[in-house]
């Protein structure tokens, strides 16, 4: 285990991708830490500090990936970012978006504001890279590139979203194959 720090981040993200934001307490992540309530309130005096500090690691996180991806073909690009969400899947968790921007109305300003800069980062990034695939032939979409960009993300949040009730189907499976053939 890491330290505590690191520990509360983790738990706290792993809490809004499958409780939602108003669905855990402190006491849920002190509780498999072995910690008191006060250990967490250490770190991060309130809830709205908590998520803002997840926000800012998932976007810390994008950009690390964005660059580490930045030497691949446009579409292994691609297929690493819909990885992401797939890994979202695997775990059955929805994207953070998914679990925020239904509630963003509720959300404290600091948290509604680093939950819009990690949606413009990523689809700023998106667009950048599907308009420079499209230019490079390496895409064939007939949409402006930012449109485009806002469908995928919004098709693979919702497959996340769906993914929860199916039962005999794999939604996320089939949008993301959608994706990559209309893409």
């Amino acid at each position: 285990m890491g330290d505590t720090r690191t520990e509360i981040l983790r738990l706290g993200e792993a809490l809004i991708r499958t409780k939602g934001y108003q669905g855990f307490s402190y006491r849920d992540i002190a509780a498999p830490l072995q910690v008191r309530n006060a250990a967490v309130h250490y770190h991060f005096s309130t809830k709205a500090e908590l998520g803002v500090a997840v926000l800012v690691r998932a976007r810390t996180a994008l950009q690390a990936a964005t660059e580490a991806w930045a030497a691949l073909p446009f579409r292994a690009q691609l297929e690493h970012f819909m990885n992401t969400y797939e890994e979202s899947k695997r775990r059955n968790w929805v994207c953070l978006m998914g679990a925020l921007l239904p509630v963003y109305d509720t959300l404290p300003t600091a948290l509604q504001h680093e939950l819009t800069l990690l949606h413009r980062d990523m689809l700023d990034w998106l667009t950048d890279l599907l308009q420079r695939g499209h230019e490079a032939s390496a895409f064939r979409f007939s949409l402006p590139a930012r449109t485009q960009a806002h469908l995928t993300v919004a098709s693979l949040l919702a497959s996340l979203l769906l993914q929860k009730s199916a039962t005999d189907e794999d939604p996320f499976a089939t949008i993301k194959e959608g994706l990559i053939q209309s893409i």
